[in-house]
C-alpha cells in the first residue's frame, strides 16, 4: 500500500515546468516532424493511434461491443465494433475519432499548464497502452513473406454482380483450394507506391500456381453489409 501511495503521490503532484527553451525546441521538432511528408509518413501513425483510440474508446463507453483496431502502412486505420445500426452510440463511435487528437493536445497542454507532467505522462503511456490491446493486425509478418500470402480480385474480370458476386467468389475459392492455382488480379497496372512498398504478392494479371491450405474470401457490400467466408483444405 505504501508504494502505491507514494506512487499515486508521485502522478497527481505538481512538478516543475521544463525551461521555456526546451519548450520552444520541442514546438519546432513537432512542426519539422508535419511539414516533413516523409518523416510525416511514420510520425503521423501517432495521430491515426489517436483516431482510431477515440472511436474505440466512445464505442465502448456508449454500450458498444469493441471488436479491434486495424492500422494500415498508409496511416490510415479502421475501428470494428458492433451494436446498434444507429441512435446516439452510433453517431457519437463515428464523430468521436475527429475530435480525439485535438482533446488530447488540448488535455496535455492544460496538465503541463497546471504543472501535472508526470500525469500527463502516465495518461499517455496508459491510453496508448489500452488502444495497442485492441489493434487487431491478423496477418503481421506473413502479409509480405512470398508463397505464405497472396491477395487477388476477380472483380475485374466477372464485374459486380451484386447479390451473386460473394457465391461466385466462393466457387473461385474453391476451386483454388482444389487446382493450388491463385486467380489473377486482371488489368492491375499502376499500383499505388506505399501499397508497391509492403511488398505484398497482388497476382498481377497472371495466374499463380501454390500450395493452397487457406483460403478468405471478403464480400464488402452495399450500406455496410460485409460478409468473410474462411475455406480450410481437410
Amino acid at each position: 500500500m505504501h508504494v502505491i501511495a507514494h506512487l499515486w503521490d508521485r502522478v497527481s503532484g505538481t512538478q516543475a515546468l521544463p525551461p521555456a527553451w526546451l519548450i520552444g525546441l520541442t514546438g519546432i521538432a513537432a512542426l519539422l516532424l508535419v511539414l516533413n511528408t516523409r518523416i510525416w509518413l511514420w510520425a503521423g501513425k501517432v495521430i491515426t493511434i489517436a483516431h482510431e483510440g477515440g472511436h474505440a474508446l466512445i464505442s465502448v463507453l456508449s454500450g458498444r461491443r469493441l471488436d479491434g483496431i486495424r492500422l494500415h502502412a498508409d496511416s490510415s486505420g479502421v475501428t470494428y465494433s458492433r451494436g446498434k445500426r444507429n441512435g446516439p452510440g452510433l453517431v457519437l463511435t463515428a464523430a468521436a475519432g475527429y475530435l480525439m487528437p485535438s482533446l488530447l493536445g488540448a488535455g496535455a497542454a492544460w496538465l503541463l499548464a497546471e504543472q501535472h507532467l508526470t500525469a500527463m505522462l502516465w495518461l499517455a503511456l496508459v491510453l496508448l497502452a489500452a488502444t495497442f490491446l485492441a489493434i487487431r493486425n491478423v496477418f503481421g509478418e506473413h502479409a509480405t513473406a512470398k508463397g505464405k500470402f497472396a491477395i487477388s480480385s476477380t472483380k475485374s474480370v466477372t464485374g459486380h454482380l451484386l447479390g451473386a458476386a460473394g457465391g461466385v467468389e466462393a466457387i473461385f475459392s474453391v476451386m483454388a483450394l482444389r487446382d493450388g492455382i491463385m486467380p489473377p488480379t486482371m488489368n492491375l497496372v499502376d499500383v499505388d507506391p506505399e501499397i508497391a512498398a509492403l511488398g505484398m504478392d497482388l497476382v498481377p494479371n497472371k495466374a499463380e500456381k501454390a500450395d493452397i491450405n487457406v483460403v478468405v474470401s471478403n464480400s464488402f457490400g452495399f450500406g455496410g453489409t460485409n460478409g468473410t467466408l474462411v475455406f480450410r483444405r481437410v
